[in-house]
C-alpha cells in the first residue's frame, strides 16, 4: 500500500495494510538486477502493539534468498534511519522487501527513502541491552536496542555486527520475552507465529575481540536466561547452555542500584509505559527511595540525558520532572524545582510556561529535551531520581 505524510515532506510511503487480510499475509517489492558492493539506506515506522515483520532478502542469480535484515515490535511513532551492506556478489543480484501481517489490526509497518549507494556502509556497530524483571517467581530476560526503563533492570550491554564480513559469519535473530523457555536468541528463522517474530538480529563471528555470553535454559516453566557467566551448568540438572560471541561493553565503576542509570552525576530511573499523575508520579519515586528528577543544566548531564531519551525510541510520553508551580505571599507565582532552587527561563520549550491555574506541574519534553507545565491530572511517564546516588564498585 501507498500512503502520504512521507518523511521529507513530499511524494509517497509504503507500508503494510494489517486492518485486512489474515495473519501472515505477505507482500514484496522486488529489485531491478544490481551487482557489486551497495549501501541500502532507508527510514521505517513501526507503531503498533500487533506490528507486522520485515524481512529483507538478497535473490542470488540461482534464486537462492538470503535474509540481510529483519524488524518486527513496537518502536514508536517515529521513522527511524537504518542501513543494510550488500556484500560483493560476482553475478547479478536483486533485493527483496518483504511484509508480513501481523496478528492484529495495529500493525501498519511503513517505509520510506530508499536509497542505495555504491560501497561500504558507514554507521556505528549498534548497543543491544540485556535487561531482566521479575513476574512472580519467574525472572524474565528481554534483549533489545533500548535500555532499561519501568520495571526492567540493566544486566549488561553488548555490541554485534549487522552485516557479514565473512562466510564464517553467524546471523542470529532476536525473539521476545518468553515466560516458557523458548529461545531468545537464535540461529533459527520462524516467521510462522505472526504474535513472535523476531524483533532485531545481529552479526556474530568468534575473535580475540569476542566475549562469550550465554543463554540458559533451565526447563519450559521457567523463562531462558542471558548471562555472561556459564556457572548455571555447573549447579544444576537439566540445563542446556549455548555460547553467543560479542562485543561485551564495560560496566563502568560509577555505578547506581539495579533499575537505575547513570546520567551525569546522578541516578535516575525512567518510566515510559507506566503513566501516572504528577502527585502519583512523585509517591512512586518516593517509594523507590527517591523523588521526582531536578535536571541538571550542566552539559554531560544534558548529553547524557538526550542520548539515553533518544534510544527509547518508543517513548511517546512527556515525562514529569521534578519541579512545579509555588505561590510566595506577596509574590508572583514561580517554577521551582523540588530542591528549592528556580527554573532557569532558558530551560522552557518554546511557547512555554504556558497560562492556566490547572497547567501548574512540570515536565520534560520527549522531543527536544525542554521544559513544559502541564495539567497535573494528565497521566504521563515520568523521570526519578534517586537520593542514594551513585557508589564507587570495583
Amino acid at each position: 500500500m501507498f500512503g502520504f505524510l512521507p518523511l521529507s515532506g513530499d511524494g509517497y510511503y509504503i507500508y503494510i495494510e494489517s486492518s485486512s487480510g489474515l495473519p501472515r499475509d505477505k507482500a514484496r517489492l522486488l529489485s531491478p538486477p544490481m551487482k557489486g558492493k551497495q549501501c541500502m539506506t532507508f527510514y521505517y515506522n513501526f507503531y503498533g502493539t500487533t506490528m507486522s515483520c520485515v524481512v529483507v532478502y538478497i535473490q542470488s542469480a540461482d534464486g537462492t534468498e538470503k535474509v540481510v535484515w529483519i524488524k518486527s515490535g513496537h518502536w514508536g511513532d517515529r521513522w527511524i534511519k537504518t542501513q543494510i551492506e550488500m556484500s560483493d556478489e560476482k553475478d547479478d543480484y536483486r533485493i527483496i522487501v518483504e511484509g508480513i501481517k501481523g496478528s492484529l489490526y495495529f500493525g501498519d509497518a511503513a517505509l520510506d527513502e530508499f536509497r542505495f549507494t555504491n560501497g561500504s556502509c558507514k554507521q556505528d556497530l549498534p548497543v543491544f541491552y540485556v535487561v531482566s524483571t521479575r513476574i512472580e517467581n519467574n525472572e524474565i530476560y528481554r534483549v533489545h536496542s533500548l535500555p532499561a526503563h519501568d520495571e526492567w533492570q540493566h544486566v549488561f550491554a553488548f555490541t554485534a555486527n549487522q552485516s557479514r564480513r565473512s562466510d564464517n559469519d553467524t546471523m542470529l535473530f532476536i525473539y521476545p520475552p518468553s515466560r516458557t523457555g523458548n529461545r531468545i536468541i537464535s540461529t533459527a528463522l520462524y516467521l510462522n507465529n505472526s504474535e513472535h517474530f523476531p524483533s532485531d538480529f545481529f552479526i556474530t563471528a568468534r575473535n580475540e575481540a569476542t566475549t562469550d555470553i550465554f543463554e540458559v535454559t533451565l526447563n519450559s516453566n521457567f523463562s531462558n536466561k542471558i548471562t555472561i557467566s556459564n556457572r548455571s551448568a555447573d549447579c544444576c540438572p537439566m540445563v542446556w547452555t549455548t555460547a553467543i560471541p560479542v562485543f561485551l561493553l564495560p560496566e563502568s565503576t560509577k555505578s547506581c542500584y539495579p533499575g537505575w542509570k547513570a546520567v551525569g552525576p546522578s541516578c535516575l530511573r525512567f518510566f515510559v509505559d507506566t503513566r501516572r499523575t504528577w502527585d502519583g508520579a512523585r509517591a512512586s519515586c518516593r517509594k523507590l527511595g527517591g523523588d521526582l528528577a531536578v535536571l541538571k543544566k550542566s552539559e554531560p548531564f544534558i548529553t547524557d540525558l538526550i542520548k539515553l531519551i533518544t534510544s527509547m525510541t518508543n517513548s511517546e510520553t512527556d515525562f514529569f520532572v521534578g519541579f512545579r508551580r509555588t505561590s510566595f505571599k506577596f509574590e508572583a507565582d514561580t517554577w521551582m524545582w523540588n530542591d528549592g532552587k528556580r527554573v532557569d527561563g532558558d530551560q522552557w520549550k518554546s511557547g512555554y510556561p504556558l497560562n492556566g491555574d490547572e497547567k501548574s506541574c512540570g515536565a520534560l519534553s520527549n522531543d527536544d529535551m525542554k521544559l513544559l507545565n502541564l495539567d497535573c491530572t494528565n497521566m504521563n511517564g515520568f523521570i526519578c531520581e534517586s537520593y542514594e546516588g551513585m557508589f564507587t564498585s570495583f
